[in-house]
């Protein structure tokens, strides 16, 4: 009787750590895309080298729609307001184009914090700018975003992830010889964030349970096996 109790103990408890476990997936929270053609984003070059913040990207009240979100509230679509700043902190790959690049972004309606947060280049986690002419991506993968902030999205623990689409670029992006570093251009913007979500409560709970099971399953399988 004991031996049946703690093995269905055991057993609920290896359930939740199944729907922990599957629930502990980067998700996207966040797609977005720009509102009409005019180009959002700014690219500006101050003479200096790609690793001493040769090249600036800018957003400044950029006007964006958000057309996916992890949150019970605003409905999507809705109207929203993009800011972003990144500066270099690496030579460009004059071979693959590709930079890295620190910086902060916030996506805003009104006074609320849709989604915010801070990326930078760290050791294997890059925050990278890459492609050539017409188009390129931007991607931050977990470990190069340093936080997320929002005050209706729940789901911003890590792994963590940024992937930016930069199309109509103009004129074509490409490397100066010179100074290593992205030139000036203009471009459209979409994208969208990632986030792993947090365990629920009551996975955790029957994790829990399972574990206490399992201690005691020992506990009485070694009484046993002695007598």
């Amino acid at each position: 009787m004991h031996r049946r109790f703690f093995t269905v103990l055991l057993g609920v408890g290896l359930l939740g750590f199944a729907l922990s476990g599957s629930s502990a997936q980067a998700g996207t929270i966040l797609v977005f895309g720009q509102n009409g053609i005019a180009s959002e984003l700014t690219a500006t070059t101050n003479g200096m080298s790609g690793a001493n913040g040769g090249t600036t990207l800018s957003i400044v009240n950029g006007a964006v729609t958000v057309t996916g979100i992890d949150a019970a509230s605003p409905s999507t679509p809705f109207s929203a307001t993009l800011n972003l700043t990144a500066t270099s902190t690496t030579n460009a790959s004059t071979t693959a184009g590709g930079q890295d690049f620190s910086g902060t972004f916030s996506i805003k309606v009104g006074s609320t914090n849709i989604l915010s947060g801070s990326f930078s280049d760290s050791g294997s986690s890059n925050a990278n700018l890459s492609g050539q002419g017409s188009s390129l991506t931007f991607s931050a993968s977990d470990g190069a975003v340093s936080s997320f902030t929002s005050s209706v999205i729940t789901s911003l623990s890590q792994v963590r992830g940024i992937a930016l689409s930069f199309t109509n670029v103009t004129p074509g992006a490409g490397i100066n010889a010179s100074t290593h570093t992205f030139n000036a251009f203009t471009s459209n913007i979409s994208g969208n964030m990632s986030a792993q979500s947090v365990p629920e409560p009551a996975s955790l709970a029957l994790l829990g349970i399972g574990m206490t099971g399992f201690l005691a399953f020992r506990r009485f399988f070694k009484k046993t096996s002695v007598a």
